[in-house]
């Protein structure tokens, strides 16, 4: 009887108004990963739960009992979601396209646990072609929460956290249209920002958003797509470089706060095989790797392109492009040199009659029965000096492994995180810090 009650309070959408909530500016957030049709999403909260309209959030639609509730996509029927109490007991259904919300009881301080995370808000759901997409309604200043401790490290200078709030609340309403055709604002991930919700907040980086709340940077009165990356290495790029869109406020200049920072120098080996192997997987179809070599550069330094087999199946790929094939967390930056898979021309070879030094190409070997032995064979010889060498008769001796030697972490676009914690180390505020990386723009209120 009371889950019939619940379910005619739902069809009649009897409001129950308790209490106004102040205005401010709401963002939908994609959380999480996409859900299965038969997969159930658990939501619990430690007060009751209910229903709101989005366009309506003065306005409770129903209460629900108990404090947790299961959701998952209504099997055979699109765009609806089917809702169940503790006991997975049906309770009712509501649209999967964000226009009805789930929360705490108006009046009451407490956040929603969706799976293993907590989160600020309320939540939706978009259903597609895709899957189910959950979705975080919430304040922007309550979203920046869950996004600065982890952009920046929690324990870093307070000017730099400051700097750091502003610079994510600039992007965040700079792009705010990043997701519209898929029905939300942003996603959790480094292609918008990594938002952790509440379970990832920090007293130190909120304090830094209460302080600069509702600043942001403009450019020419619009407010400014501050990218932001880890470590410059001591170059900044521009926008026009990277991505190829001109913005006056993200210029190319050298960054000496990046110079001694985490990143700032790194260095990693690839093997061939690797490399042969990341390249056929990902449709390029080259058959051998016999070189490899940086083709041209920015004025930062920053590889433009690069080629790989200059004389025979010859393939050029941007620096971004190779960075990505090869993982950007290993090839950290495009500011990169590559050594390696040059010949070693191991071409001392003792002769029986006399010294003589050769190419290893021009050595031929007979066999005791006076059969030749094929090239690309691997033999040992004993070299002038009279060291015994691994040799490949007919070829040149590869080195197996690519040293990618680099400098910074990220794009190198916009603020240097660690260049803005050693700006803050030396005396400059969370200003000084915005302006320097980002050229002639103010740091004012959002209207």
């Amino acid at each position: 009887m009371k889950k019939f009650i619940l379910f005619l309070l739902l069809v009649l959408i009897i409001p129950n108004k308790v209490l106004a909530v102040s205005e401010t500016t709401f963002i939908d957030v994609k959380i999480g990963k996409t859900y299965e049709i038969f997969e159930k999403l658990d939501i619990s909260c430690d007060t009751n739960l209910a229903l709101f309209q989005k366009d309506d959030l003065e306005n409770e639609l129903i209460v629900f009992e108990g404090y947790r509730i299961y959701a998952g996509k209504t099997f055979g029927v699109n765009n609806k979601i089917d809702i169940y109490d503790s006991e997975n007991q049906y309770i009712t259904s509501i649209p999967s396209n964000g226009s009805v919300l789930i929360g705490p009881r108006l009046g009451y301080e407490s956040n929603l646990k969706v799976g293993e995370k907590k989160y600020r808000g309320f939540i939706s759901f978009i259903d597609d072609n895709t899957g189910l997409k959950i979705i975080n309604h919430i304040d922007i200043e309550l979203y920046l929460k869950g996004v600065v401790p982890r952009e920046m490290p929690t324990l870093s200078p307070s000017e730099a956290l400051k700097a750091q709030a502003v610079a994510a609340r600039s992007y965040a309403y700079s792009s705010l249209s990043k997701h519209s055709k898929e029905g939300y604002n942003l996603c959790d991930t480094t292609h918008c920002q990594v938002y952790g919700g509440f379970s990832d907040e920090n007293v130190y980086t909120n304090e830094a958003i209460e302080q600069t709340r509702g600043m942001v940077v403009k450019y020419d009165g619009s407010i400014a797509n501050t990218v932001f990356h880890s470590s410059s290495g001591g170059f900044l790029d521009s926008s026009e470089n990277i991505w190829g869109n001109k913005l006056y406020y993200l210029k190319e200049k050298e960054d000496p706060y990046s110079l001694n920072s985490k990143n700032s120098f790194w260095s990693v080996e690839i093997a061939k095989n690797s490399l042969y192997n990341v390249l056929n997987e990902n449709g390029y179809g080259i058959s051998e790797i016999n070189d490899i070599k940086i083709l041209d550069t920015h004025e930062s330094g920053r590889v433009k392109n690069i080629c790989i087999n200059e004389n025979s199946e010859k393939l050029i790929l941007t620096g971004d492009k190779f960075r990505s094939l090869m993982g950007v967390n290993n090839i950290k930056s495009t500011l990169f040199e590559i050594d390696g898979l040059n010949p070693v021309h191991n071409n001392a070879i003792y002769g029986k009659d006399r010294n003589k030094v050769v190419p290893i190409s021009d050595i031929q070997i007979l066999s005791g029965n006076n059969v030749l032995f094929k090239n690309n064979i691997s033999y040992s010889v004993i070299g002038k000096d009279n060291k015994i060498r691994n040799v490949e008769i007919g070829s040149a001796n590869f080195n197996n492994n690519i040293t990618v030697s680099g400098r910074g972490y990220g794009h190198g676009v916009g603020m240097s995180q660690y260049g803005a914690i050693e700006m803050a180390k030396q005396g400059y505020n969370y200003i000084d810090i915005l302006k320097y990386y980002y050229s002639d723009v103010d740091i004012t209120k959002i209207n």
